[in-house]
């Protein structure tokens, strides 16, 4: 297997060209390939994975927000718990706010357990495991030190 360095908006028109033979991305990407004609061959949960989305500051303003870096994670737990308790609603916000149709967003909750947690030593293996593929395919130039990037503590 070779990894090609593409965003992903490029991969399904790369997809159709034939430049690659298949990739492995998030919605919307996935069904993009299958309207360019591509056919989906299995989903991240048939293979264990689990996404995870990182809330990402600079240092500079979290060394003077700490509070308001709090806040932001309660709001995003919060909207996690609405999302769960009410998918109609969450998928109608979607369509509203990102203008993707309402049942794609239902479909694509379906396979998202929305969730906050704080970093867990599970987490910054995996993620260390991440920063040692990436270097060692030379997708990046040194390996990432994720214990310089990821800060626990801000999530209850």
């Amino acid at each position: 297997m070779t990894l090609v360095r593409a965003a992903p908006p490029e991969i399904p028109a790369l997809l159709v060209r034939g430049d690659i033979d298949g990739y492995f991305l998030w919605e919307p990407w996935p069904a993009r390939g299958v309207q360019a004609g591509g056919k989906v061959l299995m989903t991240s949960g048939d293979v264990g994975y689990t996404a995870t989305t990182v809330l990402a500051v600079s240092g500079a303003w979290l060394a003077g927000h700490a509070t308001q870096a709090r806040a932001i994670v309660a709001a995003l737990s919060q909207t996690c718990g609405d999302t769960r308790a009410d998918p109609d609603k969450a998928a109608a916000a979607t369509q509203a706010i990102a203008k993707i149709p309402a049942a794609q967003a239902k479909e694509l909750l379906k396979d998202i357990e929305c969730s906050v947690h704080d970093f867990t030593p599970a987490d910054l293996a995996t993620y260390n495991e991440i920063a040692d593929l990436l270097f060692a395919s030379k997708a990046t130039a040194r390996r990432v030190d994720i214990a310089r990037f990821a800060l626990p503590g801000y999530a209850n």
